[in-house]
């Protein structure tokens, strides 16, 4: 079975998890599954109050796996510091109610790390879209951090390519994200590049989903 652990574009096959806008009020998931968080580009976009309310209703659905995605991004247009404020605030609501937390990270890694230990955090962190140098993911592998890999890994010379072939499988996911390629294709590729077959590909993800999202 083919997981994908992050997608905006659901299409029926496998298990899907269904990124939900929330900045639309009448937004439907179409995927089984779904996360729902106030992403860092959507900060000056959203009555965060409001939306903080309405992500409460959401994660107490039981097919709302995750929160997310949701984390700190240094290209976004909102202040580090709110980023950062409205993050913690998320995390809260994910111990709350013991969902995992899928992370847009960008150049804030160190900071992410540091909120996790401030805050105490006893719940699953998976880093969606991984591309980091293995400076980067050193850190984080260190931490114990999930990585969910994506559309890089179709191009065998990228970072997370350079990362799946070293890294502990236990912590590994796929996602297609806002591709228009299959999530197949990115497990094909990453098959290639472990040189395993797919079907244990498959068996290594689904561990690891049924251990993350008690699935």
């Amino acid at each position: 079975m083919f997981i994908n652990v992050h997608t905006h574009h659901p299409v029926g096959s496998g298990i899907e998890i269904e990124n939900w806008d929330i900045r639309n009020p009448d937004f439907c998931p179409t995927a089984t599954y779904y996360s729902a968080g106030i992403h860092p580009w959507w900060i000056e976009e959203v009555d965060v109050v409001g939306k903080i309310e309405c992500l409460k209703n959401i994660l107490n659905q039981s097919n709302c796996l995750a929160i997310g995605e949701v984390g700190m991004d240094k290209f976004a247009t909102a202040e580090l510091k709110l980023q950062q404020n409205i993050f913690k605030w998320q995390l809260e609501l994910a111990n709350e109610f013991h969902k995992p937390v899928i992370l847009h990270v960008v150049r804030s890694h160190q900071e992410i790390v540091d909120i996790f230990h401030q805050k105490k955090c006893n719940i699953p962190f998976i880093f969606h879209g991984f591309n980091g140098n293995m400076s980067i993911a050193t850190t984080l592998v260190k931490e114990d951090f999930y990585f969910s890999l994506g559309g890089a890994l179709l191009n065998k010379q990228s970072n997370a390519a350079v990362l799946l072939k070293t890294m502990d499988l236990k912590y590994l996911f796929f996602e297609n994200d806002d591709l228009s390629s299959p999530i197949e294709n990115i497990y094909y590729a990453a098959s290639e590049i472990l040189n395993v077959k797919i079907d244990d590909l498959c068996a290594i993800v689904e561990e690891n989903f049924e251990k993350v999202f008690h699935k």
